[in-house]
Parts: structure tokens; sequence; C-alpha cells
């Protein structure tokens, strides 16, 4: 996918909210910068309980623009009802990671506290106040050595980390099979038109030779309306991606084992792209027996979002 089409696809995604769409595009029009990316409809937590979807967000500068319309209702309250993915939940703004929320208000009070949308003139000044913000973060970050220029996710994985010591989610690298992700991450040779092993959960030879049987490399394929889609397997993984939770729907002897890692590979849909991929979702650790619905579940939590590339 080339950048324009991108920017069409994801400039777009507000096209049902008429003011959230004007501000949008005037936001990225006059930013004007090719280096730097827009994501529409970014998952953002506030806290663990807490999150909900900015309109505009650049994640190079972890900076996100919120157009508010004259709701009475909280923004969270109006994504209650809305369906988080798993691509969401993968790429979700952390709480205390430093994120900074620009506001640009479309609508005013009068003198009797009725409220009406704000005069042209207002909103567009807004929006200069806005972009001059985030081309003060671009300087800066720029002067310091900190900004990375955008680039579109490559189409040749195991080209992308042939030169990089480690993965990480803030790579956000999609990969078309597990044979990929093993070759392109572990170091395995795996065939591309058999799309690699056929189980879900295992130790490549290139990973056992160097840690044994540390690490398992998993590939978990979560529940759909909370029943399994595969072998039985029903997998959760929680509003903030920290933790994983799997039981098999046809047994139910769970062991309360600890200390067993597992580097995740999750399928997920890109919402712009529209292509379904595994995605890495960070190293997980055995920790005991959580329950869920009154059903004990095998309990994973996330110990890191990076792990080190296996070069062959």
């Amino acid at each position: 996918m080339e950048k324009l089409e991108y920017l069409a696809r994801t400039l777009s995604r507000t096209s049902r909210k008429d003011y959230e769409n004007y501000v949008v595009n005037a936001v990225w029009n006059r930013l004007d910068d090719s280096e730097v990316q827009p994501v529409s409809q970014k998952l953002v937590a506030i806290d663990p309980r807490s999150r909900y979807f900015i309109d505009l967000y650049f994640p190079q500068l972890n900076m996100g623009i919120e157009c508010n319309e004259p709701y009475h209702a909280t923004r969270s309250e109006q994504d209650a009802g809305r369906t988080i993915t798993i691509f969401d939940v993968l790429h979700q703004v952390q709480p205390n990671s430093g994120y900074q929320q620009l506001d640009i208000d479309v609508f005013v009070r009068d003198h009797t506290g009725n409220v009406q949308w704000a005069p042209l003139e207002a909103v567009d000044n807004a929006i200069d106040d806005v972009v001059g913000k985030l081309r003060a973060r671009i300087e800066t970050l720029r002067q310091s050595g900190g900004f990375s220029p955008w680039v579109i996710e490559p189409d040749d994985p195991f080209a992308y980390f042939q030169n990089r010591d480690e993965i990480s989610m803030a790579d956000d690298i999609g990969f078309a099979n597990i044979a990929t992700v093993c070759n392109s991450i572990l170091g395995s040779s795996y065939s591309l038109k058999s799309r690699g092993p056929r189980k879900s959960c295992f130790v490549p030879s290139s990973l056992r030779s160097i840690y044994g049987s540390e690490y398992l490399v998993w590939f978990p394929k979560k529940a759909v309306a909370g029943h399994a889609v595969s072998r039985g397997w029903n997998n959760m993984l929680s509003d903030d991606g920290l933790s994983l939770d799997e039981y098999n729907e046809d047994w139910n002897a769970i062991d309360s084992a600890t200390g067993q890692k597992r580097v995740v590979f999750i399928q997920a849909v890109d919402p712009v792209t529209r292509v379904r991929a595994y995605r890495f979702a960070g190293v997980f650790l055995r920790d005991g027996v959580s329950e869920i619905g009154g059903v004990p579940r095998k309990h994973y939590r996330r110990i890191s979002d990076k792990f080190t590339v296996v070069h062959g």
C-alpha cells in the first residue's frame, strides 16, 4: 500500500461525522508533512479500566487530536458500546506513556448556557493553534535526533528484520502466516508454500538451540462470542493487552504451573489496509490460574513488548 492510499482510507474513517471529518482533514492538510503518520480512531487507555477512541493520532509524536462536539455524554460513554478489536488492543496508547491530547471545540455556549455550533473562524483558529503545537513537537524531535520518518509497512518482513536485533510491538509489522513469523524472527527456514507448522504452540529448533525450552512461540486464536474457534482452545486477550487466559472446552484439567514463557503472535485485521495478519503481541509469562465466568483458565501476563530476533 502506498502512502496516498493509506491517507485516503484512514482520513475517510470519520466520514459519517461531518464536523469531525472537517477538523481531522484540516489538521492533516495544514500540517503538510508527509514524514508524519496520521492514525484515525486510535484506542487510548486513560487507566486500566477506562479507554476511548481518539479522532486523530500521531504515533511519532504521541499526540492526539480530539474534536469536541456538543455531546452531553463523555467520550468513554460514547464508545462503551463499540467493539474493541484485537488490532485496537495491540496498538492502543497505554497509560503513563506521556501521551498528550489537544482539543478542538466546534461548539460554543451563549450567555444563557445554550449550546450552538462555533463560527468557522473560531474553529479554524483552534485548528491553526493545534497545528502549531504539532509542528513545534516535530521540530523538537528532529533537532534532538528523536524523530523517525514515517515509512509504509514493508512487504517483506524477512528483509525488514535482517538488520534488526529485536522485534517490538511498536514495529507494527504484519506476517502473512506462521512460517513467515518463524523465518523472519526466529531464524527458521520453513517452506512458505506450506505456511509452516500446523501447531499453534511449539518450540522451533532454531529457538531451542539458543534458549532450550525456556520459550515457546504461540499463535493463539481468540475466542469468538465466548466460544473456541480451533480444537476446543478458548483464548481471551484482555482489553489492555496485558494478559491472556486459555482453557480447552473439551477437557478441564488446569494445572497451576508458573514460569513458562511464550512469544505471542495474534491474527488481527488492520482496519485501514483490511489485511489479516499475525502481529507481535509481546512475551507472556505463565502466572498460575485465573477464573472467568466460573471457568478456571491458564493465566499469562505480558512481561515484555520486545523480543530478540534470532538470525539464522
